[in-house]
């Protein structure tokens, strides 16, 4: 949404959502839900950790023992298959345009927006979804943070540029109505050669070693001629 406030001052808002969708699930064939125990584990306390540590995990998986030894038969399927999977962008943009009598053009404005993710399904259904690769380490997701959500991170931008037709006209940049240029012309007899062409020879003549071409009772001529 666009407004005029005052004049060559506008307001412009907008509202802004991106949907990811078809997410790939990699899902071992051969274990199912039932094959995994679900446990918590206390967080030790440590400054160095977030909070302090003390928290306690819920939704920890660890594969049964009689599941052991299962060869692996991995299948990647759309998570449509197991349920249904989320991860959404919101944003609101606002930004103040100010276009000066000059062709000087301002702009100020923020951007706020949060990511909201959700992937509690896959994670009942598929137990091993909870593994996430960290850098080569793979460590375990529990499932009390299978629906998050950043917090809201704004960003501050401004711009600023200039019309050239604008400023020009407000004589702050000198553009010239009218330019001419010389066209040469090679004349040989009653042969008039254009630069073009004679441009293309000469390029010729330079893919095969030869830097200067000389045609008998030739003469240039330079005539300028409006672009």
């Amino acid at each position: 949404m666009q407004r005029e406030i005052i004049p060559r001052v506008s307001l412009d808002v907008g509202d802004f959502r991106r949907v990811w969708s078809n997410f790939r699930v990699t899902d071992n064939l051969n274990l199912a839900a039932d094959d995994f125990d679900t446990f918590s584990m206390v967080v030790p306390k440590d400054t160095r950790l977030p909070g302090g540590g003390g928290q306690t995990l819920d939704g920890l998986v660890a594969l049964k023992p009689s599941a052991f030894g299962r060869p692996t038969r991995n299948d990647n399927r759309l998570d449509s298959v197991y349920g249904k999977q989320i991860e959404h962008w919101d944003a609101v943009d606002v930004s103040v345009d100010n276009r000066l009598a000059n062709g000087l053009t301002l702009q100020v404005g923020t951007s706020t927006g949060k990511t909201t993710e959700n992937d509690c399904d896959i994670m009942n259904n598929v137990p091993e979804f909870q593994d996430v690769n960290l850098g080569g380490v793979t460590a375990l997701r529990p499932r009390q943070y299978c629906d998050r959500a950043t917090p809201f991170l704004t960003q501050f931008k401004r711009v600023r540029g200039l019309d050239p037709a604008e400023s020009r006209r407000a004589g702050l940049m000198h553009v010239p109505q009218r330019s001419r240029r010389c066209h040469a012309r090679l004349v040989r007899g009653d042969q008039r050669v254009s630069g073009r062409e004679l441009h293309a020879r000469a390029s010729a003549g330079r893919r095969r070693g030869q830097h200067e071409h000389r045609y008998p009772g030739a003469e240039r001529a330079l005539s300028p001629s409006p672009e």
